[in-house]
């Protein structure tokens, strides 16, 4: 549905909310909600980022960092508390501050690329013609709508209606999100010493 659409379903099925809430406050709680979800979806993108100097930066559109890797090795987080001293050779790890990663040891030639594992933050929606960045989410974004407007009006009784078919509506695109995104769990190769 588009945003127009969403509204809508919303003004539909609590018909006294317009005189009540503006249409950019509306619009407010359906990209807040998407944000939400993002947060839950299993949906990973990947990015090729420069290095510079041994340092790179999360790509913008980045809602939840999840991984790096170098030459299709993955990184490991830095154990210690603190950058240590730079060194130069293979890249094994990265230290973050903030949206700045130092990678450890630094390459040899300080520069190339990283592929970086995150999950993207959605569009907002603003134009009545905007769609959803996320798929299917239509049915728990009115639903997440109607709970916090109800809220805001002080109806509680409805307001506690729709928070529970907000987390049921919730819960089921958790699930159709994780099985049409499914990622096996990453296994790394260990040495046994006998």
């Amino acid at each position: 549905m588009a945003l127009a659409e969403l509204k809508s379903a919303v003004y539909r099925t609590a018909p006294g909310l317009g005189d009540f809430l503006d249409d950019g406050a509306l619009t407010q709680f359906f990209n807040e909600c998407q944000r939400l979800l993002a947060f839950d979806s299993q949906r990973l993108e990947v990015k090729d980022v420069d290095v510079v100097d041994g340092i790179f930066t999360l790509p913008p559109d980045c809602l939840v960092f999840k991984s790096a890797s170098w030459e299709g090795r993955e990184l490991s987080p830095w154990p210690g508390n603190s950058l240590p001293d730079i060194i130069t050779g293979y890249p094994a790890y990265y230290f973050q501050t903030g949206d700045t990663f130092y990678i450890i040891p630094k390459p040899q030639n300080a520069g190339g690329k990283v592929s970086v594992f995150y999950i993207a933050r959605p569009q907002d929606m603003q134009l009545n013609s905007d769609i959803p960045s996320l798929a299917n989410c239509d049915e728990v974004l009115v639903a997440y709508a109607l709970w916090n407007v109800l809220k805001v009006m002080g109806e509680d009784d409805a307001a506690n209606k729709w928070e529970k078919i907000y987390f049921e509506r919730r819960q089921a695109w958790l699930l159709v999100n994780r099985a049409t995104n499914y990622r096996h769990t990453k296994v790394r190769m260990a040495i046994r010493w006998r």
